[in-house]
């Protein structure tokens, strides 16, 4: 379990508490659509009924110096893993 929080390439973990999210959705089959709402733990194309699970795992990417200057950048607090 430890070794998959150790990696080289920085990535998040969301934990869904129910609360209000907007979603904007583009699904394969070509539909693109929009949520607002509460409790989104799952989504289904009104086209093709394709339903996503919306992962807890989000990739990140470095800032760019625009990105540093211009949005509220929030700190994280440390905590270590042992093992």
């Amino acid at each position: 379990m430890i070794r998959a929080w150790r990696r080289r390439r920085p990535i998040t973990f969301i934990q869904w508490k129910g609360t209000d999210i907007c979603i904007d959705l583009h699904c394969p089959c070509g539909m693109s659509g929009h949520y607002d709402g509460y409790f989104a733990y799952a989504l289904k194309c009104p086209d093709c009924g394709r339903v996503y699970v919306l992962a807890e795992k989000i990739d990140l990417r470095k800032a760019t110096r625009k990105e540093r200057e211009q949005l509220p950048v929030q700190e994280v607090v440390a905590w270590a893993l042992e093992g």
